[in-house]
Order: structure tokens, then C-alpha cells, then sequence
């Protein structure tokens, strides 16, 4: 996220409600992928390059300073999975390419809803984005090329051992 964040909120209300706002925590997945999902109350401090997910409509205020140089975000490992949920924590796009590079990563996975407005996730709706191009998935919108990661954008990595991935 492009800021430090210490409350969240949308039209002038704390942003989301206790069961629409999560972060992914890989250690919590044994065999299903689902239960890497962890709810966060609305007044919880955001972690700077973590993602987070959240549904709803409306604007949202960032408070804090801003995020312009190196942002190192840890990731870890499950049992059941190595995906980790991070974020752009900068107020402008990132390189993609540049990203995963720096990072010896092989790809990011975006969310694209396939426009059930939330009421069907599938591992369909993520798209695929590496250094040799862009996957849609089959409940995703086609894509063209994704060369940025757009501001406060969250997307998951997939890493083989606990390590730090950093933003510049």
C-alpha cells in the first residue's frame, strides 16, 4: 500500500466490515488453500507490501507517510502452499517485470472477478502474469499484456523457501 495505513476507511465510515477484509497467511494451510484467508478488523494497522483483500465500493483514505524507496516484504511457508499475498506499496505503478526479476520469481497471480460481483470465486479468476507474458484464467477477462502492477494492487507470488521480496 503506498502509505502507512492506521485505519481504514470509506465515504468517511471505517472501511469493509469484520467479514469482508482479510489477509493470507500460507502457515495456516494444511491441504486446502482456503484456509490461508484471515480475517482483519477494520482498525488493524496495515503491514507496508503485504496484500490485503477486501470487498466493497467507495473511496478510501491513506494516512501516514509515503513509501518511496525499498520496501522489503517477508513471506512464508505452508505446509499446503508457498502462495504469498503481497502489495504495491508505492502511490505509482511498479515494473512488473522488473519485479520479478529482481525477485527470482516466475510469476505474479492477479484477481479479475469474472463479473459475478464476488459471488463465485474460482481459481479461474486469477491471471498469470510472468516475464514471458500473460496467462487469463478461464473465468477471467482476456488480458493484454500487464507490464505495471498498478498502486496499492495486491497479488500473490509464489516462493520456495520463507524469504523477503522486495519493491523499488
Amino acid at each position: 500500500f503506498p502509505v502507512t495505513i492506521h485505519a481504514i476507511t470509506q465515504n468517511g465510515s471505517v472501511a469493509g466490515s469484520p467479514l469482508n477484509t482479510y489477509e493470507y497467511n500460507p502457515t495456516l494451510v494444511v491441504s486446502d488453500v482456503q484456509d490461508g484467508w484471515v480475517n482483519v478488523p477494520p482498525t488493524s494497522t496495515m503491514s507496508v507490501g503485504k496484500g490485503y483483500i477486501t470487498t466493497g465500493a467507495g473511496s478510501v483514505l491513506f494516512n501516514g507517510p509515503v513509501n518511496d524507496g525499498t520496501v522489503n516484504a517477508t513471506t512464508q511457508q505452508g505446509v499446503g502452499t508457498n502462495f504469498n499475498l503481497v502489495g504495491n506499496p508505492y502511490p505509482s505503478a511498479i515494473n512488473s517485470t522488473t519485479f520479478l526479476t529482481t525477485n527470482t520469481i516466475s510469476a505474479l497471480y492477479l484477481w479479475d472477478d469474472d463479473a459475478s460481483n464476488g459471488l463465485d470465486y474460482q481459481s479461474g479468476d486469477y491471471i498469470v502474469v510472468g516475464t514471458l507474458g500473460v496467462v487469463s484464467g478461464s473465468q477471467s477477462t482476456p488480458s493484454p499484456t500487464i507490464n505495471t502492477i498498478s498502486p496499492c494492487q495486491g497479488f500473490f507470488v509464489q516462493t520456495n523457501s520463507p524469504s523477503i521480496v522486495t519493491g523499488k
